[in-house]
């Protein structure tokens, strides 16, 4: 059985450590906080993402993101020219596209929700 033992020192340095099982194996912990007022800690779920892989990309590749809702993703060329799009399937969280048609050079991988970015990611086509 694992047990994580959690150290924080918010009020002077603003940080947190855990260990598991020993201090040995330290732990990261992002998007944590101490109430002081009730002597709880909150630990706030991770930020949505979205990834494509393999970067560089060659002729295809695959898209993942974690977001609950994204209506469109958008391939955009270098000068901001929307190049590509597609509307994922509401039931899943990765996608396949091909990009073979794409010349080599750095593109931008935007997702969306109503009409408004959620977040954009940096990506490499090679031939």
């Amino acid at each position: 059985m694992k047990y994580i033992y959690i150290l924080f020192a918010f009020s002077i340095f603003g940080w947190a450590s855990a260990y598991a099982d020993s201090p040995s194996e330290p732990l990261p912990i992002e998007n944590c906080a101490f109430d002081a007022d009730t002597n709880s800690t909150e630990i706030a779920p991770a930020d949505p993402t979205i990834s494509i892989y393999p970067n560089p990309v060659k002729n295809s590749a695959t898209i993942s993101f974690t977001y609950e809702t994204i209506d469109k993703i958008s391939i955009l060329n270098i000068v901001g020219i929307e190049v590509k799009s597609l509307v994922p399937d509401g039931h899943t969280n990765e996608v396949r596209i091909n990009l073979q048609d794409l010349q080599p050079g750095v593109y931008f991988l935007s997702a969306y929700h109503n009409g408004s970015k959620l977040i954009t990611k940096k990506f490499l086509k090679e031939e």
